[in-house]
């Protein structure tokens, strides 16, 4: 290598004499060690070398006080040289390099065990300004072979899996080698701006193409010329002026075809990859099939045809195809009450004709292994589907195992190493430690005597105090080497620790058994092509049910209703992206038809009656039958009776499931196997209303907003909860029950604080007359208003309760308001009508339009007569479903003489 060494007047380079035959291998030295600090041009203009061993064995020093010779160096010469001279002119001088082959590209021997390499900044942008171009090329040099040692000590370092002292080395000499490269732009620009004006870039000409269609193109480096160019004469030749505008027509129509063909064959070939990535390992294959489907080029009948090799998972010919059924493509999930049925798809592309099986593991274990049925399309027939279940015990990664016990030991002897070092440091200082322990504490008198008589002197205490400052860095040294080496230990043993674990997870694993099921398909495919086959299967953990959201206006004639599907699946697979349809149907795997029994009919055993018979007292003329309807003539104490505690029974709803009915998702939903509930919209309807209040006063005095709907929808409601909201606000929640198309039905909206309502106090006047059969009447006045205090009018229903009596010796007679006679009483049974009738409870039911701001009263008045010579309590009750109940809190009325 021809170097160049430069030096001024305020450095020297001055080099120790035992390593002047290091210098003979001069180039590998300098770019094995290439820093700031260390490299043939410094920030100074000086030349500094440095070998990393323990001692510097060369160093640039700004005082040369203490310094008197400097050795300059050449190959077979040492001259010595004054460092006062003020220029020193080097010459050129030539080395070369003593050792071949891999070990150029490796550090001294001595060095390997080094921890820390001292290194210095990079080379900066302003240093490498101040160079010449020779310097920059030699540089340049110097920086790509030390880039290229330090590699390939990095990939020495990783494959003994040892930490690689001072990586920023790398880092480094990139940035030096970036800079230096930026210079060099610079200059190439700058002289390119001196010369022609312009940036040193490829510039834009004009030109002409194929068709000669001017056009404006970048300008190509050593361009040959078209009259010298033999491939471009022979590709557009022509025969004459005459034929160019034929050729260029016939040129241009076979370009747009071939396009043409070019472009469906690559949107195929994108279109088979997504479906099949596994296609990515031989796309030879998979680019010949496009263009031969797409009728694009045809490939060369002469070349071999490389054949397939197997992807992972999804093999070829003999080896059946493998999914998972986690990555199938979810078609269409049908949710039932308890369960769902479920569509994926699996896109098979065949490549040979044969006989082909594909397996699809993965299976949910709440899944029906009877369900499962396939469906296909493409030039295949499925021949056989069978599905099993089978136990798997996981298998233990021998290799990896290995690895693991291995790479303990490893690390087992480095930890073994550093102890051994931390030892050596430990004994080092107790060496300090022991010869400061001399000093201190001499072991006889003379001793004492002639250190007092040393201490005295100044030499004697210079000694001391440069020994204090040796004694105090070294033991600073030891603690913090002692303090590294024990942090690599823990290190080290924590990496143990990880991967002693890692075995025993393995160990574990290894008496794992898993639940595998397996769907297996078998098909004669008749040519190589794409295959779709549809696979259905039922899968319990599936549930929906439906929810509303019923919102109602004021000011409108229409109630808008949000129906939707609540689904929580918990079957162990995710639906992604899938098309969700609900159904209320009960699916049957089975295909045997069931059976239906004989039914009889029969008396029922009667009860004996209750009571003393053996004297009659109490006895009863005749039991009650369990099963018929009760007598209006019981009273409290038949209500309390065993035998009618028994038809509580009868009070509970049985609503029967109406037709099979399926509401199919108009959106894409994923549903997770999370145990929550998600909430799909089946449809938003809007229905028209009539708003009318209801109030039963006695009961709670507020008035109750109902909407009167019609189902014009082809939707069927099922039973489900709903939320109210009127006017934007939300005011309860509710339930609404099943209403079938072109239904009518009613919504309570809630309670309306718009009517006011004032429940007056029940007043009852008591009274006896007669001559001679004394009756004894009281009558009881019943006033509630209503007040409407909204800026329109309302239609409001009020009822009333009004005793009805069940024997001919208590009457009641109504006074206020005039009802309907007997005849007509009838009638309003069938259907209520009129402003005022009884209802089938026998209640008083008003009905009335209230305008805006006013207030209206509804009085009942009614009068209960018995004969006097009774003398007994009368007692209200109220009936629930034909039992009575009695009220303590009723009126009673007592009759006197």
């Amino acid at each position: 290598m021809k170097l160049a060494m430069f030096c001024n007047c305020s450095k020297s380079l001055f080099i120790t004499a035992p390593r002047l035959q290091k210098l003979l291998r001069f180039d590998t030295s300098l770019s094995r060690n290439f820093s700031q600090s260390n490299s043939i041009f410094s920030s100074s203009k000086t030349l500094s070398i440095a070998i990393p061993t323990i001692d510097n064995s060369f160093n640039i020093g700004n005082s040369i006080t203490n310094i008197t010779q400097t050795y300059l160096i050449t190959k077979n010469l040492v001259v010595k040289h004054s460092c006062f001279s003020k220029n020193v002119n080097l010459r050129n001088f030539h080395t070369s390099s003593q050792r071949n082959g891999l070990d150029e590209f490796f550090d001294e021997q001595e060095n390997w065990e080094l921890f820390k390499v001292q290194v210095g900044r990079p080379w900066a942008k302003a240093d490498l300004r101040t160079r010449s171009n020779q310097d920059l090329h030699k540089l340049w040099y110097v920086l790509l072979k030390e880039m290229n040692l330090l590699l390939t000590m990095k990939a020495e370092y990783d494959r003994l899996h040892a930490s690689f002292p001072s990586p920023e080395r790398l880092e480094k000499v990139e940035v030096s080698m970036d800079n230096l490269r930026q210079v060099v732009d610079e200059r190439n620009s700058a002289l390119s701006l001196l010369e022609t004006g312009e940036q040193p870039h490829p510039r834009w000409i004009d030109d002409v193409d194929e068709l000669d269609r001017p056009i404006r193109r970048l300008e190509e480096e050593h361009l040959v010329p078209r009259e010298h160019n033999k491939e471009f004469l022979k590709k557009y030749d022509n025969l004459g002026d005459w034929t160019r505008p034929y050729k260029m027509l016939w040129n241009e129509k076979q370009r747009k075809r071939s396009f043409t063909k070019r472009k469906k064959a690559k949107h195929l070939y994108r279109k088979l990859l997504e479906k099949y990535p596994h296609l990515e390992e031989d796309p030879e294959f998979l680019r010949e099939y496009c263009e031969q489907k797409m009728g694009g080029i045809d490939s060369n009948p002469d070349k071999p045809k490389q054949k397939m090799t197997p992807a992972p998972n999804i093999p070829v010919e003999d080896t059946p195809y493998k999914y998972d059924v986690q990555d199938l493509a979810v078609a269409t999930v049908t949710v039932y009450k308890d369960r769902a049925e479920v569509k994926r798809t699996i896109p098979v592309f065949i490549q040979s004709a044969g006989e082909i099986e594909v397996k699809v593991d993965g299976l949910s274990r709440l899944c029906d292994l009877d369900s499962v049925r396939v469906e296909g399309k493409g030039n295949a027939t499925i021949t056989e589907v069978s599905s099993l279940e089978k136990t798997v015990t996981k298998q233990v990664n021998q290799d990896s195992m290995k690895s693991i016990k291995e790479e303990v030991a490893d690390l087992e002897k480095r930890i073994r190493v550093i102890e051994t070092e931390r030892e050596r440091t430990t004994r080092r200082k107790q060496l300090y430690v022991g010869l400061a322990d001399q000093i201190r504490n001499p072991s006889s008198d003379a001793c004492k005597q002639s250190m007092v008589e040393c201490l005295l002197t100044e030499t004697g205490m210079s000694g001391v105090l440069n020994f204090m400052n040796v004694y105090s860095e070294q033991l600073k040294s030891c603690d913090d080497e002692s303090y590294r080496l024990e942090a690599e230990i823990q290190d080290l043993r924590n990496q143990i620790r990880a991967l002693r674990d890692q075995e025993m997870e393995a160990g574990r694993n290894s008496r794992e058994t898993t639940e595998i099921r397996q769907t297996s398909i078998l098909m004669d495919v008749k040519e190589k092509g794409e295959v779709i086959l549809t696979v259905t299967y039922l899968v319990k953990g599936a549930t929906w049910y439906p929810k509303y959201d019923i919102r109602a206006f004021s000011n409108e004639k229409t109630v808008k209703i949000n129906y939707f599907g609540v689904i929580n699946q918990k079957t162990g697979e995710d639906w992604t992206n899938a098309r969700l349809i609900l159904s209320t149907a009960q699916p049957g795997v089975g295909g045997t038809i069931p059976e239906l029994r004989g039914q009889i009919v029969k008396f029922k055993p009667e009860r004996r009656p209750d009571g003393f018979s053996h004297n009659g007292i109490g006895s009863r003329s005749s039991g009650y039958q369990y099963d018929s309807a009760p007598r209006a003539s019981k009273m409290s104490s038949d209500y309390f009776s065993p035998e009618m505690a028994s038809m509580s029974v009868m009070t509970a709803e049985v609503s029967e499931g109406a037709l099979s009915t399926m509401y199919e998702i108009p959106r894409q939903a994923t549903i997770p196997s999370d145990k929550q509930d998600h909430k799909v919209s089946v449809a938003l309807l809007d229905l028209p209303c009539e708003f009318e209040h209801f109030t039963v006063p006695k009961m709670i005095p507020n008035a109750y907003l109902k909407a009167k709907l019609t189902n014009k929808s082809k939707f069927l409601f099922l039973q489900g909860p709903s939320n109210i909201f009127v006017d934007n606000n939300f005011m309860t929640k509710s339930s609404l029950q099943t209403v079938n198309p072109d239904e009518q039905f009613d919504v309570s909206l809630g309670i309306d604080f718009a009517l006011k309502i004032e429940y007056r106090p029940l007043r009852q006047l008591h009274e006896t007359s007669g001559m001679f059969t004394k009756t004894s009447t009281t009558q009881y006045r019943q006033v509630t208003e209503v007040k409407n205090t909204h800026v329109y009018p309302v239609k409001i229903q009020l009822e009333e309760q009004l005793p009805r009596s069940e024997t001919d010796k208590i009457k009641v007679i109504v006074s206020s308001p005039s009802l309907p006679k007997e005849k007509e009483k009838e009638k309003e049974k069938e259907k209520p009508s009129g402003p005022v009738y009884l209802n089938s409870k026998g209640n008083v039911v008003w009905k009335a339009t209230i305008k805006a701001g006013a207030s209206q009263t509804f009085t009942l008045q009614y009068s209960i007569e018995t004969l006097a010579a009774e003398n007994r309590t009368i007692m209200f009750s109220e009936v629930i479903h034909n039992l009575y109940i009695p009220q303590t809190a009723c009126p009673q009325v007592f009759y006197t003489d």
